[in-house]
This record gives structure tokens, C-alpha cells and sequence, in this order.
């Protein structure tokens, strides 16, 4: 190779060296772009949520519930999808002693309502709503039914239930949707 650059002339040797750093840094983009996309590959992306997410949402249906707004049956949605995915269960002391996913959800949502509200895990009105989010993560872990349910058989449920409250004549004959979805 360093014969032939010998006969060069120096214009065609500068030119023939430009060309060859522009190479070397074509190659090193390339490979750089190879890396990036077999981390890329190998990275599964999920649609799946995270449990502080989980907890960021129950903190947020907290907050709107303590201004007013009926949002238990949201709440209950966004637990039972989340029990669907295998992101909680109900394994008992998970974050501490008789502290599970229920227990500490709950905790979240209630304690958003109002800077007044206290958690007491054994007060009965926490401990019925720690009992409805347990039964929302044990009916988001049902194992049968095949691929999409039981998320699909809930989906319905609400739209049955939105179809019939807006008839006038059945909205006051229906329960409200957190009871409808926790009887579901």
C-alpha cells in the first residue's frame, strides 16, 4: 500500500488521506450504530406498568377522590390490571411486617385524599377498602379463561353498565361502579 502512495501526487496523497479519516470515522459511526441497536434488541420494551407508577396513580385517584370526585372504580380498574400483568399479588409481608401490595396501595389513595386523613391499617373503613383492593388483585390474578381475560370480561362489565346508566329509567336502579365491579 505504501508503494502506490509513493506515485501520488501530493493534491491526489491529501486527497487519498481525507478519504481515508472520513472511512475510519464512517466505520466507527457504524459500529457505534451496530452496539446501539443490539442493546436496542436485546431490551424488551413493555407496556407493562411499574409499581411506583401504580403508586403515582393511586396517589393521583387519591387526590381527585379528596376534591370531590368519584374515583374508587378507576382505582379498582388500574389494580386489577396491574394484578393481570403480575406486577402485585398477594404475597403477605412484601413491604414489611403485614404490609402487601393491598395494604400499601390503599394506604396511598387514602392518605392523597386529604393532608388530614390518617392510615390506620386497622381502623374498619381502611381495612374494608384494603379487603376490596385484595379481592381486585386476586380477581386481576384469575389464571383462566385465556389469553385476555379476565381483563376482557371486566371491559365489558363496564361497558354494559355505562350503556345501561345512560337509559334514565335504569340509572337509579344501578348500583354504583366500584360495588358493580367489585360484585363482577
Amino acid at each position: 500500500m505504501n508503494a502506490l502512495l509513493d506515485h501520488l501526487s501530493p493534491a491526489d496523497l491529501e486527497a487519498f488521506r481525507r478519504f481515508q479519516a472520513a472511512a475510519d470515522s464512517y466505520s466507527h459511526v457504524v459500529t457505534e450504530m451496530e452496539l446501539e441497536m443490539n442493546q436496542t434488541t436485546q431490551l424488551s420494551v413493555s407496556n407493562k406498568p411499574t409499581f411506583e407508577q401504580l403508586m403515582n396513580r393511586a396517589v393521583e385517584l387519591g387526590t381527585v377522590a379528596g376534591k370531590g370526585k368519584d374515583t374508587q372504580v378507576q382505582f379498582a380498574l388500574s389494580v386489577f390490571e396491574a394484578a393481570y400483568h403480575g406486577l402485585i399479588d398477594l404475597t403477605e409481608n412484601k413491604h414489611g411486617q403485614g404490609v402487601d401490595d393491598a395494604q400499601k396501595l390503599t394506604e396511598a389513595y387514602v392518605m392523597a385524599q386529604g393532608s388530614a386523613t390518617v392510615f390506620d391499617a386497622k381502623a374498619s373503613n381502611q381495612r374494608k377498602s384494603t379487603s376490596w383492593t385484595r379481592t381486585y388483585i386476586k380477581a386481576g390474578m384469575w389464571p383462566k379463561g385465556g389469553t385476555g381475560e379476565p381483563l376482557y370480561t371486566a371491559n365489558t362489565m363496564v361497558n354494559i353498565r355505562q350503556k345501561l346508566r345512560s337509559d334514565p329509567a335504569n340509572a337509579k336502579k344501578l348500583c354504583d361502579a366500584n360495588e358493580a365491579f367489585l360484585k363482577f
